[in-house]
């Protein structure tokens, strides 16, 4: 069972992991939406530099504010200011682990780790994690809180039902 994660004030998520492609703008979008829809004021950072969620949150016109940045020092200098700006705010991360993605755990309250279903997504992501307890110890307050996100599971593979863990 996921714990349920409260913060006394506002609150940056970011969606993270080495590999491309494991779903971490998607989840970052529809995680936007979601709180949008819930009255919730949002703030996207796209720190990819294909501008997925930016574009995507385009494309469907909802006003959620986007702010693009692309370096280590925009996201220390801008990240938490926008935290004052919003209630959430989500920061999709960069595929690989560059100085970005550092960075980002370095300042949000909670890392999710999207990964697919393949062993080289599993292989991937364990880097992350890795990245994600560096980060912990160097900030030693035991942020950032991590989610492990699995995604695009295929229904009734053993892969599945391992992670489900129901009989």
């Amino acid at each position: 069972m996921l714990k349920s994660f409260q913060y006394e004030t506002a609150m940056l998520i970011a969606t993270t992991n080495s590999k491309g492609g494991v779903g971490k703008s998607t989840i970052a979008v529809q995680l936007a939406m979601w709180l949008h829809k819930k009255g919730k004021r949002v703030i996207v950072i796209d720190c990819d530099t294909q501008q997925s969620c930016s574009r995507w949150l385009h494309r469907v016109d909802v006003e959620i504010p986007t702010v693009q940045m692309g370096t280590p020092d925009e996201v220390f200098k801008y990240a938490l200011d926008l935290e004052n700006q919003a209630e959430i705010v989500i920061a999709d991360g960069p595929a690989g682990l560059a100085e970005l993605t550092r960075a980002l755990l370095m300042v949000c309250e909670l890392a999710l780790v999207p990964c697919g279903p393949s062993a080289l997504d599993l292989e991937s992501s364990r880097v992350t994690i890795e990245v994600i307890r560096q980060a912990r110890k160097i900030r030693k307050n035991d942020l950032p809180d991590a989610v492990f996100v699995p995604n695009r599971l295929q229904a009734n593979t053993t892969l599945a039902h391992d992670i489900d863990g129901s009989e």
